[in-house]
């Protein structure tokens, strides 16, 4: 036996003795609740108390810069079952050890309410302070991938994310790590870029350079595009776009140790096929007539030949040419790339007209009234139309008429002509004199009785 000994209320002493069996049978109770025992007049009892959770934890690191990832702990007492985490920038969390990445600046106050059962706790707030990081200088590609057919091409910007001293000037290699897939096929500048120089192209890799003559690139400028590249896919497969930096300098006679970050190119399927198009400002027109030819073929083409009929050709992409003959010409476009060619033939596309020239002759140009004169159209040219004035009021159609004149003057005669290529007009004089016959008679006698 187990023999108690307790204090009474009426302040005498009690014993009770208990068997092991009967100890072992008072109940055992859980974590959130505390068991007290008390002798009274002789009788052994046990109360259970709610036990109450006090919440408490701790934090790996209270300050640092952005993006600042922050573990938290729970220490809480009390054993309790539920949590609730308030990071301060309106973000919670249920779990007991959440960890937390804060990506603004500013300072976070945070609390944890800890419960179970019988009632909850919540802590004494924590502060978190996130300051702004100190900028580096980097080089990126932007985009930093990109998908393209064979054939095709798409543009990389190259992009300094940060310049905390200025930029006076750059030179920087890029390259391609399969140049079977692409190749580099053009390099343009910004404005602000002066003296801007690279090497010669299509390459698999190319240095650019450039510097800022006027510091229009300030201290703590962001992001500032240094060039941009044009690539073209050439066969299916990927390849990443290096940069290496050979110097990057800051307006402080300083330079930089930028970090770097490849592109990607991933160029798939077949390459589209190039056919042929183009369309001419102008197709009809007089001699010497001047057309604007304008390529409008598909599927990345990297030549051109043009044949506009008349013996001559040109291997610019959008040319101009200008017919001196008369006539109807047959203009034919091959355009090809390195996976093919393609054919383009407009049959009598460009026609060019003869401008008319008016002119005629007339078989008599002075005579007495009345005077026939016969008129000879000589104009050269596409005629539609003649109408002849032959200055006295008369008109005519015909093409060589005859007119005749019945009273003395001077006239203009003139024929007017027209046709697509235009109107021509001719004159001639034409002088009618009095006419010199009178009549006459004789007589056998002139007087007589």
């Amino acid at each position: 036996n187990i023999t108690f000994k307790a204090l009474n209320t009426d302040g005498s002493t009690s014993e009770l003795g208990l068997t092991l069996e009967e100890l072992n049978n008072i109940a055992i109770p859980p974590k959130s609740l505390t068991s007290t025992c008390r002798i009274q007049n002789g009788t052994f009892s046990t109360r259970n108390v709610p036990v109450l959770p006090v919440a408490n934890f701790t934090a790996n690191v209270t300050a640092g810069t952005a993006p600042l990832a922050v573990h938290f702990t729970d220490i809480s007492t009390g054993n309790p079952t539920a949590w609730l985490w308030s990071f301060g920038d309106g973000a919670t969390s249920n779990e007991q050890h959440p960890t937390y990445t804060y990506t603004a600046t500013g300072t976070y106050t945070v609390t944890l309410n800890a419960s179970n059962a019988h009632g909850y706790s919540i802590s004494a707030p924590t502060t978190i302070t996130v300051q702004a990081p100190t900028p580096t200088a980097g080089l990126l590609f932007i985009p930093g991938i990109a998908t393209i057919s064979p054939g095709d091409t798409t543009p990389y910007a190259m992009v300094i994310n940060s310049v905390p001293a200025g930029l006076s000037g750059f030179n920087i290699s890029v390259a391609l790590t399969d140049p079977s897939v692409g190749e580099i096929v053009g390099v343009s500048y910004p404005a602000w870029a002066m003296m801007p120089k690279n090497g010669s192209l299509p390459a698999d890799s190319v240095f650019v350079q450039a510097v800022d003559l006027e510091q229009l690139i300030g201290v703590g400028a962001t992001n500032v595009t240094l060039c941009t590249l044009t690539i073209r896919g050439d066969a299916a497969g990927t390849t990443n776009l290096t940069i290496t930096p050979i110097k990057v300098d800051d307006d402080l006679a300083g330079r930089y140790a930028p970090g770097t970050t490849d592109a990607m190119l991933v160029v798939e399927g077949s390459p589209a096929p190039v056919i042929a198009n183009f369309t001419a400002n102008a197709t009809v027109g007089n001699a010497p007539l001047a057309v604007q030819f304008t390529d409008q073929s598909t599927g990345n083409v990297t030549a051109w030949l043009w044949n506009f009929g008349d013996g001559n050709t040109s291997t610019v992409k959008n040319p101009i040419h200008t017919y001196v003959t008369a006539g109807n010409y047959t203009v034919t476009l091959n355009t090809n790339n390195a996976y093919g060619f393609s054919n383009a033939t407009r049959a009598n596309y460009i026609t060019v007209l003869a401008p008319p020239v008016a002119n005629f002759t007339a078989n008599v140009t002075a005579g007495p009234a009345p005077l026939a004169v016969q008129f000879t159209d000589n104009s050269t040219g596409e005629i539609a139309t003649r109408l002849w004035n032959f200055g006295d009021g008369a008109t005519s159609t015909e093409q060589n008429p005859i007119h005749t004149y019945t009273t003395p003057g001077t006239y203009t005669a003139r024929l007017t002509i027209t046709g697509p290529g235009g109107n021509a007009i001719a004159e001639r004089t034409i002088t009618v004199t009095p006419s010199t016959t009178g009549a006459s008679f004789t007589a056998d006698v002139t007087a007589g009785t």
